[in-house]
């Protein structure tokens, strides 16, 4: 058996990992990094890219659809082909993947389970790897279904997104951040979507006025969303499936070809983890704020720390494990619907801002949104009263993540409303202006 020796050793090539191999490298460590599947993880093969490359088909959709309002015609009804807009989304995927492969060029990538022996020993295959400084676990996260009788008929976003063809009927299971932006999806191209959410929101980890708005957006596209849904059973009723699920109202049953479970993610663990004294809680590998597992030099950053599910959150994680970031706070969040939603920071009272008051400027008012043909939305900006620091951010509405970043980039340099009115000139007419225009006087 070979046995090969490194100063830090990966398990995993998603952003989280490849990020914290290449600070690693730069570090002047000779750098190990496991894949057991594909260079990019889940970001780059069955989540952010591939999704956000299919939203941007169901924008072109839109698009065309509402082309008779800007002066352009076009004869007949637009054919619609998701197989043409899935080829270009795996196109996307290949050459980005590409990309990163090449990227890890500088450092040992070897295929294969990652299994731990000891605290500095990985068994892949044959050959026996160990790690003199650290081992980093950024192994990432698996869908995750309901416990409901009959379950297994349901498809997973991973199954969603190798679809070629979508059914003329959908049922969304989640009305999470996956469930709404396969929903939009589906919607665009002619899809008949239902949405069946166990909380008495959409998005119910995001601001609820605006996951409130969201929700009517959505509907007066014609999805059809239940919230306050609790899902008993799935059963296959002769090419269809058919969900039973209850509410305030009652007991209720819906059916269609295809039923997506959304109902969120869980922390993938590498064999032998547990064995060797790791501890895991019941959102993934528990760490410290250095991200360091109860083994020190075990470090679990991404996904499989189930802290925060975000592939930028997870290269964040990797600096910080690194040495090069000192924390990871106040991280912005996009949900790619339609319209986009983003959220940053705090929007009410908590132990940390006990007094916080927030305002809003409306999209109707702004002229970049009103010659775009794109007014529904808001944007709220939240600030600590005592200190007119601003704490956090939300908008709803076309290029919400862009306004959300403005405010993040606030937010972590401590500016209170006076300073950045002092030291900010937003360009006019932009929809950036919305978030100045939200700041109180």
């Amino acid at each position: 058996m070979d046995v090969l020796n490194f100063d830090t050793v990966v398990i995993g090539s998603g952003p989280a990992g490849m990020h914290a191999a290449t600070l690693a490298r730069k570090a002047g460590d000779r750098v190990c990094v496991i894949e057991r599947d594909m260079v990019g993880g889940t970001c780059l093969n069955r989540g952010c890219i591939p999704t956000k490359a299919l939203v941007q088909s169901a924008h072109v959709v839109d698009t065309v659809r509402g082309s008779s309002k800007h002066g352009v015609s076009i004869a007949g009804v637009p054919e619609l082909h998701y197989d043409v807009a899935v080829d270009r989304k795996d196109e996307v995927v290949a050459g980005l993947r590409q990309s990163a492969e090449a990227s890890l060029s500088n450092v040992e990538l070897m295929r294969g389970d990652a299994v731990f022996v000891d605290k500095s020993t990985l068994q892949v295959g044959i050959s026996m790897v160990t790690a003199t400084h650290r081992i980093i676990v950024a192994t990432g996260s698996a869908p995750l279904g309901l416990q409901v009788p009959g379950a297994d008929l349901a498809m997973t976003s991973d199954d969603f997104l190798r679809l070629r063809q979508l059914p003329q009927e959908l049922v969304v299971i989640g009305g999470g951040v996956i469930g709404i932006e396969c929903a939009c999806i589906a919607d665009a191209f002619g899809c008949k979507v239902t949405v069946l959410e166990y909380c008495k929101e959409i998005l119910p980890a995001m601001d609820s006025e605006m996951a409130k708005r969201l929700r009517m957006l959505l509907g007066r596209r014609g999805i059809n969303i239940v919230v306050g849904a609790e899902v008993r059973a799935l059963a296959d009723n002769g090419g269809n499936i058919s969900v039973n699920y209850v509410d305030k109202k009652g007991a209720h049953v819906c059916s269609a070809p295809v039923v997506l479970m959304a109902t969120g993610r869980g922390a993938v663990l590498p064999p032998g983890l547990k064995e060797i004294g790791v501890e895991v809680g019941p959102k993934g590998i528990v760490v410290d704020e250095g991200f360091a597992t109860t083994s020190p030099s075990i470090y679990a950053i991404g996904d499989c720390n189930g802290q925060l599910m975000l592939a930028h959150a997870a290269t964040a994680q990797a600096e910080v494990a690194l040495g090069v970031r000192g924390s990871v706070a106040d991280v912005p969040a996009v949900v790619f619907s339609s319209p986009e939603c983003a959220q940053v920071g705090t929007l009410s009272s908590t132990d940390a801002y006990p007094e916080v008051v927030t305002a809003k400027s409306m999209y109707a008012g702004n002229g970049m949104a009103a010659a775009m043909g794109a007014t529904d939305g808001f944007v709220k900006v939240a600030i600590e009263a005592s200190t007119r620091r601003i704490v956090g951010c939300c908008a709803i509405g076309i290029s919400a993540n862009a306004i959300v970043q403005e405010a993040a980039i606030a937010i972590g340099g401590g500016l209170t409303v006076d300073e950045l009115r002092d030291r900010v000139v937003f360009s006019h007419p932009t929809i950036s202006e919305l978030f100045d225009s939200a700041l109180p006087a």
